[in-house]
């Protein structure tokens, strides 16, 4: 082995302390080529790590050398290593090192090199005597051996996880000791680590004593965090919470009935105004760790409205305005606690009692409790979006009033409380636009008030503009756009920001009304294009390009065609400039394109697709340590200096790589991004992609099944099955295949491409959907199924042996009973927790998603459906009796639609949906009432059970009476419909056809649910066909009807009749006209 310059060594490693980066850059490039490449660097760094006088130095020696031992101390291909001779001179080097060290975050480092090296070694049989050494130093009566001792018994409990599981009854021995250490405060923590390090790898079935011993000592564990509060030192404070949180996500037995005490205790230090910021921002982070982990047992403990209450008087303590503020303040976790609740457990548990609470917060003289109440109104919006749109016209006149209010803090909270309602309720917040727009046109004109105060209006204003319907926008358009411009002059980039994103939703929002605006806005957006100085104007920059696309959106392709090469270079250019939120800009701005322009979209297609899956199939891991320099603050002489260096970290004890998760993160996000935009591009561009793509992105799409991270998965799914529908639908069009039509075996066959795509797609669906663990993606999963079901038919369901529908029905029925995986959370003994009455509105989503399943494959088969509807009706009828009235509405509206599909394959369940149909047509909530009027007319019509239908005639036109005299126009349409299939489905049955037919004339034309026309027109010819006179004797009420609804103009979702119905009537108009 050459001998190294040693003395050069030393230079170079102390060059990288020098204050010049130049000097800093070359000596790392030397010591990188020359020397760490090389084995036999690490014998030097010891000896630099042991001896040099400089702390900084010593503390990069040892980082650099916990690196080196990975690469350099294990031999390979078949050869030992080159430091086999040395290794047992380093051994001891190293131990005496950490014992001589003074400085604490060397000596940790030192530990880590140790640790290292015994993880090669001890599987080996090699170095048997450090644990002998270890416990002779943790029972040491020196304090400082015993300080060291248990660090380095935790960081090779660290190192080698469960692989130490033989030695767990010796280590809760000896840390039963020095849990109790009579000297150090420092011991205790470090054992307490140790510990909490131990308790991650138990394993529920294997490892029962360990967690009853576990169990034992929490007690203790509790009583060591309570001394390090009272010590006040903040790295303690770190080590010690973070033993409790990580203990939350470990086995569920762990902590077993002391849940309820620890959250108490959490509870008492979140509250303790005396408490440090920095302990009851901890307390807070536990408890919110403690909602998203363990939240069904918070909900069966009932802490929910006790930790709401906590959470609002918290966040009324007084705060720093917004531009200086510390987001760890407690008042700040606080709201986010309110919205992690909200996310988590029933709206009884957290948005009833909280909005009970609020009035007096809302009426207080202290602004910061008027804040407290604005931004908690903000904050659960949007886990229980359902119930807070219920309380929405008492809402709206608070966020109104505050608005207004003197307080500039109380003014923002407001803003943001109002952003946030507009884009969880936007429907209903936009119904109020006539009171919010004026009000906040004027905010951006009032002068004097922060540059935060004008980017929360103009959020806001982006989020309600977009609520906004077309018709009621010109009336606001040349109020607003002024103003928005001379934000958008304005120095601050951030605000530039916020106001390009308000012009956006502005220009969605007027649709063509914006061509006044077109030309003039793109020019002043095109300085944009350019920007790339710092974040905050490559943020703009993003924004500027999601802004165009909406503006495309608006103005249409023609009038934006000459802007079109030039903005799909600029896109290009920020691809190439490798920022990620510039680069989802672009994706975003692509699929904008496509779907204003289509096919025409062709000729840009090839490169669009190929930075899309470049971008889907990047590395999110860098595997190569040469290009790994990661900048770090030193602080030499009171001066900081930035040094980038070769170590992954020299600053930091806790090496455990959070950067890199950061990283993964933003890529990860890039990809769900990318994903997203091939979908967008493939439904508007179906026919312009080649086979040859369509195949390369579907193989892509199905490696990312797998992914890492939810919200890719999430995408796939999602882009994989609108690839199906849009391939399907552009082969239909062509003329390929014929219309799907419902049942199985298939009548109509799909191509033989086709069929091997949805084979795929539903193979690998199903499989994923079985081992899922994130809701978010089985709700991406059960929503997909159920819209390509209903889209195009059954084809993805035919199988030889019925495989597929018995595992879809399997999925369904479990997401249904709330025992899927993704469901389920295991009790503090380790056994899974029972599904609870209520739902948060978040689980609520997941099976609205299993419904929606449910709906899709009722359409896909028809009348065959009825057997299915034996196995899963069940599930579906039990929300039928659900306390809550929104799942009751849900399950009747789905069992509702069953039934149109079931058509009369119905008959045989006829029976029992009558009864429960008719109960909830009693039900003291309208929707229900709603819903299940329309599924009683349904059931009338479509089941051949003429017999037991009739003998509840009477039952039903009773309860319709109530929906029929009320001025809820879906209730009165959906009573209307359901009497009029009434009358076609057995007009025998009805005592007074007379007195029915005054009743149903006296609630027409429709208002609202215009669907209803059909049958209630339709059964009106019938009875002119059939001669009824209790028809003809009224026509002078029924032709102007008749009349009125053939008038009435077609809109989108508002077609008054179909083109079958709409000619039968004609016909029947001018029949009446010709015989009067």
């Amino acid at each position: 082995m050459a001998e190294f310059n040693e003395q050069q060594f030393l230079t170079l490693l102390e060059a990288i302390l020098q204050p010049n980066t130049e000097v800093v850059k070359q000596a790392t490039a030397t010591l990188q080529k020359e020397y760490f490449s090389k084995p036999q660097s690490l014998p030097l760094l010891v000896k630099v790590l042991a001896n040099h006088p400089q702390q900084p130095l010593r503390q990069i020696a040892a980082v650099q050398a916990s690196k080196l031992v990975n690469s350099f101390w294990q031999g390979s291909s078949g050869k030992p290593s080159e430091l086999e001779d040395q290794k047992e001179q380093i051994r001891q080097d190293l131990l005496q090192a950490a014992v001589n060290e003074q400085a604490a975050i060397v000596k940790h480092s030192t530990a880590r090199v140790i640790s290292s090296i015994a993880k090669v070694d001890l599987p080996e049989g090699k170095w048997q005597s450090l644990p002998g050494h270890l416990h002779q130093a943790a029972t040491s009566n020196r304090v400082t051996d015993r300080e060291l001792g248990v660090f380095i018994l935790f960081t090779l409990i660290e190192t080698f996880e469960d692989q130490f599981s033989d030695k767990w009854a010796d280590f809760f021995i000896l840390f039963g000791q020095t849990l109790d250490d009579p000297e150090s405060l420092q011991v205790r923590v470090y054992t307490l680590m140790a510990l909490g390090k131990m308790a991650e790898t138990f394993d529920g079935d294997e490892d029962t004593d360990s967690i009853k011993k576990f169990k034992t000592l929490l007690p203790k564990l509790v009583e060591v965090l309570k001394q390090v509060i009272s010590n006040g030192d903040s790295k303690m404070l770190d080590q010690s919470f973070e033993v409790f949180i990580n203990t939350l996500g470990a086995e569920g037995a762990l902590i077993g009935n002391y849940l309820r005490d620890l959250i108490e205790f959490m509870m008492g230090l979140a509250e303790g105004t005396q408490n440090s910021q920095d302990v009851r921002s901890k307390a807070l982070n536990f408890l919110l760790t403690c909602v998203r982990l363990r939240k069904m047992k918070i909900q069966s403990l009932k802490l929910g409205e006790r930790l709401t209450l906590l959470a609002i008087k918290i966040a009324a303590e007084p705060q720093e305005d917004d531009e200086g503020g510390d987001d760890s303040a407690p008042s700040r976790i606080a709201i986010l606690m309110i919205n992690f609740l909200a996310d988590a457990l029933p709206p009884s548990q957290v948005v009833v009692p909280l909005m009970k609470t609020l009035g007096p917060y809302i009426q207080s003289q202290n602004p910061n409790e008027r804040r407290a109440a604005l931004l908690a109104i903000g904050a659960c919006v949007e886990g229980a979006p359902d119930f807070v749109a219920t309380q929405i016209d008492a809402v709206v006149p608070v966020i109104h009033s505050a608005l207004s209010d003197p307080d500039m803090q109380v003014r923002q909270a407001a803003l943001q409380a109002l952003a946030n309602l507009a884009d969880e309720v936007g429907e209903d917040i936009g119904q109020y636009h006539a009171q919010i727009v004026p009000i906040l046109i004027q905010m951006l004109d009032v002068q004097g008030d922060s540059i935060s105060i004008k980017r929360a209006c103009c959020y806001a204003i982006d989020a309600v503009l977009g609520e906004v319907d077309s018709k009621e926008m010109p009336k606001y358009l040349d109020s607003i756009m002024p103003r928005l411009s001379d934000m958008f002059t304005q120095d601050d980039a951030s605000l530039k920001t916020a106001a390009v994103g308000a012009i956006a939703s502005t220009a969605r929002g007027s649709s063509d009304q914006f061509q006044k605006y077109f030309e003039s806005t793109m020019n002043a957006l095109g300085t944009c294009l350019t920007l790339k100085d710092g974040e905050d104007e490559l943020n703009l920059r993003s924004v500027t390009l999601d802004c165009m696309g909406a503006i495309a959106e608006a103005v249409g392709p023609k009038a934006f065609t000459p802007y079109v090469q030039q903005l799909m270079q600029a896109a290009d250019d920020s691809i190439k400039l490798d920022h990620t939120r510039l680069r989802e800009g672009a994706f975003s701005f692509w699929a904008i394109l496509a779907k204003v322009y289509g096919n025409e979209f062709a000729p840009f297609l090839d490169s669009v697709v190929q930075t899309l899956l470049e971008s889907i199939e990047q590395a999110e891991l860098e595997d190569d340590d040469d290009d790994d320099e990661e900048v770090i603050i030193s602080e030499i002489g009171g001066t900081k200096l930035e040094t980038p260096i070769v170590v992954a970290d020299m600053t930091d004890d806790d090496e455990d790589d959070g950067w890199d998760f950061a990283a993964v993160t933003a890529v990860s996000m890039e990809k769900e991004v990318a994903i997203d935009a091939i979908g967008e591009i493939i439904s508007h561009c179906a026919t312009s992609f080649s086979r040859e793509q369509l195949a390369k992105i579907v193989e892509s799409l199905i490696s990312k099944l797998n992914h890492m991270y939810e919200g890719v998965r999430r995408a796939a799914i999602d882009t994989l099955w609108r690839t199906y529908a849009a391939t399907w639908s552009a082969q239909t069009k062509a003329g390929l295949m014929g219309q799907w039509e419902a049942g199985l075996p298939l009548k109509v066959q799909p191509t033989e491409d086709l069929r091997n795509l949805g084979n795929l797609i539903m193979a690998r669906t199903l499989a994923m959907c079985v081992q899922e663990t994130e809701r978010e993606v089985v709700t991406a999963v059960a929503h997909n199924m159920g819209e390509t079901l209903k889209v195009c038919g059954p084809a993805v369901l035919a199988d030889e042996k019925g495989d597929i529908i018995a595992e879809c029905m399997t999925q369904i029925s479990l997401i249904l009973g709330k025992k899927h995986l993704s469901q389920l959370e295991i009790d503090d003994d380790g056994e899974l927790i029972d599904s609870l009455d209520e739902s948060s509105e978040y689980d609520w989503v997941l099976i609205e998603s299993a419904f929606d399943w449910l709906q899709g494959f009722a359409a896909a088969l028809g009348p065959a459906f009825g057997q299915a509807w034996t196995k899963l009706s069940p599930d579906v009828l039990k929300y039928a009796s659900s306390t809550e009235s929104i799942e009751r509405s849900h399950s009747v509206g789905v069992t509702a639609d069953c039934i149109r599909y079931m058509r009369e394959g119905v008959t045989q369940h006829t029976a029992p949906l009558l009864q429960v149909l008719i109960r909830r047509l009693g039900d003291e909530n309208f929707e229900v009432k709603s819903n299940a009027a329309y599924g009683l007319g349904l059931l009338c019509f479509y089941s051949q059970d003429k017999v037991e239908v009739a003998k509840h005639y009477n039952s039903i036109f009773s309860k319709l009476e109530v929906l029929l005299e009320t001025q809820k126009h879906r209730g009165r349409d959906n009573a209307s419909g359901c009497v009029a299939r009434m009358i076609m489905a057995n007009i025998e049955a009805i005592p007074d056809l007379g007195q029915v037919l005054d009743v149903l004339i006296g609630v027409l034309p429709l208002e609202e649910d215009f669907e209803e026309n059909e049958p209630i027109y339709t059964m009106f010819v019938q009875l002119y066909k059939d001669q009824n006179q209790a028809a003809f004797t009224r026509t002078d009420r029924l032709l102007p009807l008749f009349e009125k609804v053939l008038s009435t103009p077609y809109e989108e979702n508002k077609n008054p009749l179909l083109d079958t119905t709409r000619s039968q009537l004609q016909e029947l108009v001018t029949f009446i006209h010709q015989n009067k």
